[in-house]
């Protein structure tokens, strides 16, 4: 009987040519091996639907606190502007130009979810499920950001001061008065 000898999983193999067994230290190492994956694995998905359900918590939080802020605003009986030099306004599009970067990120992050071949079964579901409800409370948000912005906007309009009235009778008129 001649026997070969292979360096798989860290140690020597001896494979038979007549029965093509792997020694018990072979199985040893590979089960090892495979125990540890697995561990790292589980750890992986564990930390990241852990982070993605931190995340979703405060984006909540900020929801909530998004529309009751723009229904506020909505409802506001202040006699004055509210955001005169835009610096709110130009705080809450900003926000919203992060929003969408976050979200194109964590839709990268899920196409990987659904590529990876060490993640299947539930795993998969629950990383795959996480990152879904993230990406959705964060569209949620950018919504939410917007209607507050608009809400800002509009309660501003009111006290902006009347434009000049135009009388516009031809196409002349109408140039004549957006150079004025």
């Amino acid at each position: 009987m001649s026997t070969k000898s292979y360096g798989m999983f860290g140690g020597t193999s001896m494979l038979t040519d007549d029965c093509n067994q792997f020694t018990s230290t072979d199985i040893k190492g590979l089960c090892s091996t495979a125990e540890s994956i697995s561990l790292d694995l589980l750890r992986a998905v564990e930390n990241t639907v852990t982070g993605l359900s931190r995340i979703q918590d405060s984006l909540s939080w900020m929801l909530k606190n998004a529309y009751t802020y723009a229904e506020a605003v909505s409802n506001c009986s202040l006699e004055s502007a509210i955001d005169v030099e835009d610096t709110i306004i130009q705080q809450l599009k900003d926000a919203e130009a992060g929003i969408i970067s976050a979200i194109s990120t964590l839709n990268n992050k899920l196409d990987s979810a659904f590529s990876d071949p060490q993640l299947f079964g539930s795993h998969q579901d629950s990383v795959v499920s996480e990152f879904e409800s993230t990406i959705g409370l964060f569209k949620e948000l950018h919504a939410a950001l917007g209607a507050l912005r608009w809400a800002i906007l509009e309660h501003n309009a009111d006290f902006d001061p009347p434009s000049k009235e135009a009388s516009v009778v031809s196409a002349d008129d109408a140039i004549r008065y957006l150079h004025s």
